[in-house]
């Protein structure tokens, strides 16, 4: 006879539930569990404060299938036994939910701004503006020659300090060829209060010693974009340039001790751990931070599911994951949701002030998973990658995914 007592999730574990089945997130421990609708259904019971006893009657659970779920759930260490109703708070981070939106409170909207800065490349590749699965993180090659920017580069800059914007990014195309206008740009950021200056390269000019010292100078933050298979370089250079030049070249910076993040983007399916290795042994480290950027026909898989902190949650429970706190400024000044989408134009600074867009911005940045087909029946939808520029360009759109291989109306993997 099983006793009658009432459960609760801990603090940390959230329940969220899909259409056919759950998942119980731990926050502290970076867990995600899978539950089949019998353990869903007994949590959500579970969750409502009811009694042991009351949640047996209601779900109709045989006696044998609430010990093997409660000696599930002890031993997995998700609930806490009380002996009454119980009201736990769940842990949280920064401000309560139902402040957020309040006039009286100013959340900063604003973290990272895209800015195209260059328009010459010495690469061809074929996929430049192809879609890419968080193409954003690599170099890409604008496609116009009007050069609005650099009349208004400083304004910009003002506008988006003004707005507590914290990163910058600069890209297009290889930022580094045109050196001069890039001084120009650095000397201006550094009026400003930026916390960190980013830019995007293919890593060919990082041997020019004017452009290591003006890397250490301004205190810039390298991404450069590797392209595998790395026998493509010939190609997409027509000989010129080969992958181990790129490899000489942050083999450098190793030395010098300047930070850069890796920019992998993948033309075909591969195994990203084999890569990885590769790559570890080519650069003599034993770790190495490259982030995979997908340019190839890419679906979500169930080994790309990424447990949230609480912070995490919390942000996507109210906001989307890729699109928030983001603007891009073109080449030609125009104010862009995502440096891919180059169709969602925002406006542009002949005709509107940057902080005018910022009430459009707020409405694309609440597209959560909450709002996508058919993420808002999905279990995982806090817990999985999202890339609004990539099923846009597919040909679906920003309010759904079709590229995934979860299938959350019936509960399976593909």
């Amino acid at each position: 006879m099983i006793n009658n007592y009432y459960l609760k999730l801990k603090p940390e574990i959230h329940y969220v539930k899909g259409i056919r089945k759950g998942a119980l997130y731990d926050l502290i421990k970076g867990r995600l569990i899978s539950l089949d609708e019998k353990k869903g259904k007994f949590i959500e019971l579970l969750e409502k404060n009811y009694s042991l006893s009351k949640i047996i009657e209601m779900g109709n659970f045989a006696e044998s299938e609430v010990v093997n779920l409660l000696d599930f759930l002890f031993r997995e260490d998700i609930i806490i036994k009380c002996d009454s109703k119980t009201y736990i708070d769940k842990y949280t981070y920064g401000f309560p939910k139902f402040l957020l939106g309040q006039p009286l409170l100013k959340v900063p909207t604003l973290a990272t701004a895209y800015i195209e800065v260059c328009n010459i490349c010495n690469l061809e590749c074929y996929f430049c503006n192809a879609p890419k699965y968080y193409g954003c993180l690599a170099c890409t090659k604008s496609n116009t020659d009007d050069n609005v920017l650099k009349d208004n580069i400083f304004e910009i800059l003002s506008y988006l300090n003004d707005l507590n914007c914290k990163n910058i990014v600069l890209f297009g195309g290889n930022p580094f060829l045109d050196i001069e206008s890039l001084k120009n740009i650095c000397l201006l950021l550094m009026k400003f209060n930026f916390q960190k200056i980013i830019v995007l390269t293919n890593g060919f000019e990082l041997n020019n010693k004017e452009v290591i010292d003006l890397i250490r100078y301004y205190n810039l933050h390298i991404f450069i974009t590797i392209f595998y298979p790395f026998n493509i370089y010939e190609r997409l250079s027509k000989g010129k340039y080969r992958f181990r030049e790129v490899l000489k070249n942050i083999l450098k910076l190793d030395e010098t001790g300047i930070n850069y993040n890796i920019s992998l983007v993948l033309t075909k399916s591969v195994n990203i751990s084999d890569i990885l290795e590769q790559l570890k042994e080519d650069f003599e480290r034993k770790d190495i931070n490259a982030i995979p950027i997908y340019c190839y026909d890419f679906s979500l898989s169930k080994d790309l599911l990424n447990p949230p902190s609480i912070a995490e949650y919390e942000l996507m429970k109210i906001y989307n994951p890729c699109l928030y706190g983001k603007i891009t400024i073109t080449y030609d000044c125009k104010y862009l949701l995502c440096p891919l989408i180059k169709d969602y134009v925002l406006g542009n600074i002949k005709n509107k002030e940057l902080i005018d867009i910022l009430e459009d911005l707020e409405k694309y940045y609440k597209i959560t998973k909450d709002k996508i087909e058919p993420c808002k029946y999905c279990e995982f939808r806090y817990a999985c990658l999202d890339c609004r520029a990539y099923e846009v360009l597919r040909g679906s759109s920003l309010y759904k995914t079709n590229y995934c291989n979860y299938n959350p109306l019936l509960g399976e993997w593909r």
